[in-house]
């Protein structure tokens, strides 16, 4: 997994964090990770592409490192399952 600037500092929360998942319309191995962050008190927010390049080109995400899905929370970049 990537994660782009990442702190302990980023983690700690007092109120619930929303997290925007960026997955492909088709992609059925994401929704066990939005259920994932569901639980564990994240608000998830689930954006449906037809093509995920466009997303992680955007977002300066290095090829080498792409994964299924992309997520945005706290103003940072995850790319693929982060716990």
């Amino acid at each position: 997994p990537w994660v782009a600037g990442c702190t302990p500092a980023a983690q700690q929360r007092d109120q619930p964090v929303t997290v925007r998942v960026f997955k492909l319309e088709s992609c059925g191995c994401c929704r066990p990770y939005v259920r994932y962050l569901e639980r564990e008190g994240f608000v998830v927010d689930v954006v449906d592409v037809p093509d995920m390049e466009p997303v992680r080109t955007a977002r300066g995400i290095p090829a080498e490192l792409r994964s299924y899905h992309t997520a945005e929370v706290a103003g940072r970049l995850v790319e693929g399952y982060v716990p």
